[in-house]
């Protein structure tokens, strides 16, 4: 029973979904016309879907390398423990960032709540701090060799859809660490400074790392936020910061990130204040 509950809630989660793109495309359709809304239809499917297929196809690829590898050795008598460990584990990290992948794209295509509540930064921030290095430490990480600065003040309130901003900057600070990675995916010191003031009736929050920074090539590129594309190798799914710029920009606000090789990274953000916010300062 409990199963089927689940099964009908999730479906029920996918036709909303499904009705609320329809929902949007027709008012393309009719606020820009039609060949307007077709346009939109196949952008979106060449980004998307199109980029994730890609992504889709250099994991399944050499993951059936693998398995045929290891069925080679089996065949052949070889049961060599060593051999049969590696060739597993190169799958499941393989699997693992699959997992990771399909994720991201359900998340990047589901339509975002329009429903706000008053929320307080600080917490939203700490809690997004908190998956991060809880993250790091699952996957034998520690994010302990990693210098953490925070200063938001506690009274600032937002109106928000408090998942989608605590998504949001978990992916931010996610990619602050990542940039004080090495090679082999641990971290090498350097430090991630989380700061918000409040300027008129908005509050700009920065995520400053010191990490490699990025060459102007890459920089203009990653500008773009066009899900699926990655300068992090084989770590990361490129859906990252453009569900974090998405979920901001839902909010009323602004997305900017700034690089410089050997210097590192700066992501700047705004987001409105509630009406009173400044009073409970």
């Amino acid at each position: 029973m409990d199963r089927r509950r689940r099964g009908q809630k999730e479906a029920g989660r996918k036709k909303r979904g499904i009705d609320q793109v329809l929902t949007d495309y027709t008012a393309m359709e009719r606020e820009h016309g039609r060949a307007a809304a077709d346009k939109a239809r196949r952008l979106h499917y060449d980004l998307l879907v199109g980029a994730t297929v890609h992504d889709l196809r250099a994991v399944v690829t050499p993951a059936k390398a693998n398995a045929t590898s290891l069925l080679d050795h089996l065949d052949e008598g070889n049961t060599d423990a060593k051999v049969l460990r590696e060739g597993l584990e190169k799958i499941a990290d393989r699997l693992e960032f699959m997992e990771r992948l399909l994720e991201d794209v359900r998340s990047y295509s589901q339509p975002l709540p329009t429903q706000r509540s008053r929320t307080r930064l600080a917490d939203m921030v700490a809690e997004a701090v908190g998956i991060v290095r809880d993250n790091m430490i699952a996957a034998q990480r520690d994010p302990a060799a990693v210098q953490l600065a925070v200063a938001v003040p506690e009274g600032v309130m937002l109106l928000a859809a408090r998942h989608q901003l605590v998504v949001a900057f978990t992916n931010i600070i996610k990619n602050a660490y990542e940039a004080l990675a090495d090679s082999a995916g641990q971290f090498r010191g350097g430090q991630v400074d989380i700061r918000a003031e409040l300027i008129a009736d908005e509050v700009r929050i920065t995520v400053r790392d010191t990490g490699v920074g990025l060459p102007p090539d890459e920089l203009r590129d990653l500008r773009q936020f066009i899900p699926g594309r990655t300068t992090k190798k084989n770590r990361g799914t490129g859906f990252g910061l453009p569900i974090a710029r998405r979920n901001i920009l839902a909010h009323g606000g602004t997305f900017d990130i700034d690089s410089v090789v050997e210097q590192g990274t700066t992501v700047t953000l705004t987001l409105p204040l509630t009406q009173d916010a400044e009073d409970e300062e």
